[in-house]
């Protein structure tokens, strides 16, 4: 099936977050585990460097996520009209059979026969569904790891809600990357698809605001938002909602 390079990829992409990112960030929350339930233990939040790392280790796990995810939800989809597609094809053949059509045709120099025709149409619709099968199967493995890695971020963001405001105000240097956080969406390419894409900010006044992207139609409004994150990366946020846009349109 044409989809066995494309199942080939996501698995190989899947196998290395689940071989990498999942175990880095369940390491990175070892020691965070007692502040997320207990959040007045303050004095146990991770030093302003450690919290660098544990920032930078979240924007690169949630790009490989997205990168990962814009490529699986298609593919969803594809397999899902193809399935739809398949139950289709049982009864055009018991239908064929009853038309009173000549038994042989000759193509080419070939004498076919309509027996021979149901046959491959019979043959090719088995093919189509071992090939959804398979779809269907690597889609539930990606989808699998993308959720635990996914609840794993949630709990980081969760130590960082709770450690960034006291700790981030420390260091000179988190504090310019602090900054990045307010980087103007001017520098980017702020279209895509037909919307124009800017970043929003829920806390502008702490050292670390949430942000989020938006996505405004051509009448001004704003159609899809992105999930809020403490995210350093204006990447990780653009992408997240370009991700929200590609399933709007599928």
């Amino acid at each position: 099936m044409a989809f066995q390079g494309l199942y080939n990829i996501l698995l190989q992409n899947r196998a290395k977050i689940e071989a990498t990112a999942i175990p880095q960030l369940r390491t990175a929350l070892g020691p965070l585990a007692e502040i997320i339930e207990n959040p007045d233990l303050k004095e146990l939040c991770p030093s302003p460097e450690a919290l660098q790392r544990l920032i930078l280790l979240k924007d690169n796990t949630e790009n490989s996520i997205i990168t990962l995810q814009r490529r699986t939800v298609p593919l969803q989809d594809a397999l899902t009209k193809i399935q739809v597609a398949l139950t289709f094809i049982p009864p055009i053949i018991t239908l064929l059979k009853t038309f009173p059509v000549p038994n042989q045709f000759t193509t080419s120099g070939f004498v076919v026969t309509l027996s021979d025709r149901l046959e491959n149409l019979k043959l090719f619709s088995q093919r189509l569904k071992g090939g959804v099968v398979a779809g269907q199967y690597v889609v539930t493995n990606v989808n699998t790891t993308l959720s635990i890695a996914l609840q794993l971020l949630s709990q980081i963001d969760q130590a960082i809600a709770i450690c960034a405001p006291d700790q981030l105000q420390e260091n000179e240097q988190i504090r310019r990357l602090s900054q990045s956080f307010n980087t103007p969406i001017t520098q980017f390419d702020n279209s895509y698809k037909g919307f124009t894409l800017e970043l929003r900010t829920i806390n502008q006044d702490t050292v670390a605001p949430l942000r989020y992207a938006v996505a405004i139609d051509k009448s001004g409004v704003v159609v899809l938002e992105g999930r809020p994150s403490y995210s350093s990366s204006t990447e990780v946020l653009l992408n997240e909602i370009k991700f929200r846009i590609d399933q709007l349109s599928s």
